[in-house]
């Protein structure tokens, strides 16, 4: 019998970012050799929020080899395109009604204007507990700010910026009136997410941010980060990276 391989996330395995990157070349590489798709959920912190399609998920088959989310990134063979996508993944997941309402909600404070979306990824060196690498800078000595100016000139679209830290969220928002939501914002990485206080209400809002960023006209991504790279994937949204 062939073996089957069926894609797992759990604890430890990257953040939410990595998951959606590694599931798209994980469907893409069981496509292409007529495998079937299997999913598994095991990381703690969203499993309850993601909605894997009946079709693909794992039930408890004693024959499969897993193929988990670093193995996916690492391994060239698997991970031949990490930066598109040409499949729809809601085919396979989707997020849950909690996320989706919470998503209208925070929409009915902008009277449900077409906005874009600013994403600063300063990087696990300027983030919190729960960003597990102290070295990680994704910014490299960019001028936010000038940034910030050119992406704001000449354009009225309402702007709705999201970040992976606190401080420089509300500091560019306040300075350049941009919509901001107040989370508590988180890796969503189970091994780290321990480290923290948190409460489910703040798992939403940070997968709230990525349906904000997901269904935004365009993302202004300033510093590389698979939480906006794979956003732009879900509703096929332009990303323009600085």
């Amino acid at each position: 019998m062939k073996k089957l391989k069926a894609f797992v996330y759990g604890n430890g395995q990257g953040g939410f970012g990595d998951f959606i990157k590694s599931l798209k070349i994980y469907i893409e590489y069981s496509i292409k050799n007529n495998n079937r798709i299997v999913i598994l959920i095991d990381n703690q912190a969203i499993k309850n929020y993601i909605i894997i399609k009946k079709k693909y998920k794992y039930r408890n088959e004693t024959y499969v080899k897993f193929l988990k989310t670093h193995i996916i990134l690492r391994n060239k063979d698997l991970n031949k395109n990490d930066k598109e996508c040409k499949i729809n993944l809601l085919k396979y997941i989707d997020f849950n009604k909690s996320i989706y309402d919470g998503y209208n909600l925070k929409m009915k404070q902008i009277d449900n204007i077409p906005y874009d979306c600013i994403h600063i990824r300063l990087g696990d060196k300027y983030g919190n507990k729960t960003f597990p690498s102290r070295r990680s800078d994704r910014v490299k000595g960019k001028n936010i700010d000038s940034i910030i100016k050119n992406i704001k000139k000449n354009n009225i679209t309402k702007f709705i910026i999201v970040s992976d830290n606190k401080e420089i969220k509300n500091r560019i928002a306040d300075k350049y009136n941009l919509t901001k939501f107040d989370i508590n914002i988180l890796h969503l990485d189970g091994k780290y997410i321990k480290n923290v206080k948190y409460n489910e209400n703040d798992i939403i809002d940070n997968l709230i941010d990525y349906i904000i960023l997901s269904k935004a006209k365009n993302i202004h991504s300033i510093g590389f980060s698979s939480f906006s790279l794979t956003a732009n994937w879900i509703f096929n949204n332009k990303i323009i990276n600085y």
